[in-house]
């Protein structure tokens, strides 16, 4: 099994205590095998944990859970780590995605 995701990111957030992250991605898979998206999230240096699952043809997640000031790295920032990863329905699963990172302390109110 041969597939390929590849992430693209794209931000809607807002700067409060709660902010949004929509991530988006491309799925390369050209067998047809994928049964869902599997999604993790590391915050700060913390270990990935999946957080949701989503149909094959679905190709953004928008991560809504996000509390900018609990997790916080050496500066005193939030930030969360996420990749994907494909898998079909007999349980194989795709190499990871690369690593998208987001940083809610960096944005600007509008």
């Amino acid at each position: 099994m041969r597939i390929s995701l590849s992430v693209l990111l794209f931000f809607l957030a807002a700067l409060s205590a709660r902010a949004s992250f929509t991530l988006h991605w491309q799925n390369n898979d050209a067998s047809g095998d994928v049964a869902g998206i599997a999604i993790e999230r590391a915050k700060g240096s913390g270990e990935f944990k999946q957080i949701a699952t989503v149909g094959p043809t679905v190709t953004s997640y928008q991560d809504t859970s996000i509390t900018g000031g609990v997790v916080t790295t050496d500066n005193g920032t939030a930030v969360f780590h996420y990749r994907v990863r494909a898998f079909t329905a007999s349980g194989q699963f795709s190499a990871y995605s690369n690593v998208a990172t987001f940083h809610p302390a960096k944005l600007k109110p509008r």
